[in-house]
């Protein structure tokens, strides 16, 4: 695999596509192949999507962890400080 971030991108559409089908359970198992293959400048997506399939799994524990993660990542990462200067974030 060459292009790990356009792979990594795919599986979220993926990921999103089946939550979108109702099957939430295999977007739990794309967004988490997601999760192995982004680095860490790219995982944000893959963190609270895992929280909105959990969610909706009716797995709350996953969820509020995933979410707390896409948290702490974006507090980490500085998001709302970078919006507000206009910088391009995600692609």
């Amino acid at each position: 695999m060459e292009d790990k971030i356009g792979v990594s991108l795919a599986l979220n559409r993926l990921g999103v596509n089946y939550f979108n089908l109702g099957r939430a359970d295999k977007s739990v198992d794309f967004h988490l192949k997601n999760l192995e293959l982004s680095d860490q400048e790219n995982c944000f997506a893959a963190y609270y999507n895992l929280g909105i399939s959990y969610r909706s799994l009716h797995k709350f524990e996953d969820a509020l962890h995933y979410f707390q993660t896409a948290n702490d990542w974006a507090r980490e990462f500085k998001v709302r400080d970078k919006w507000k200067k206009g910088k391009k974030l995600f692609l």
